[in-house]
């Protein structure tokens, strides 16, 4: 008997810590590879719940950062091609700093 893994798509770990200056704009990146083949979304998750955005976005936009978006922020990529599907989560700390 063989054991066959498939892998749809590889998330690069990237920069888990970002800082961003109060009152700045600033992007959290969410880096893979994957198969053109395979269907992606894209989700951001922030203390458990989902961030609106599109779907096929890789990266989050934070504008006029404030202290209260410091937190732990989530990428979560879904890779799907007929009826299997691979779900991969990468997490990025965001600090947010009074900087003058």
């Amino acid at each position: 008997m063989k054991l066959i893994l498939l892998v749809f798509f590889t998330l690069y770990s990237g920069n888990v810590n970002q800082t961003i200056r109060r009152n700045h704009n600033g992007r959290l990146s969410c880096k893979f590879k994957s198969d053109p083949a395979f269907a992606l979304e894209i989700s951001w998750y922030r203390n458990g719940s989902m961030i609106p955005q599109n779907p096929e976005k890789s990266d989050l936009d934070i504008y006029n950062a404030n202290l209260s978006d410091s937190g732990q922020y989530f990428c979560q990529v879904v890779a799907k091609s007929g009826f299997k599907s691979e779900i991969k989560m990468f997490p990025i700390n965001l600090n947010v700093i009074c900087k003058f």
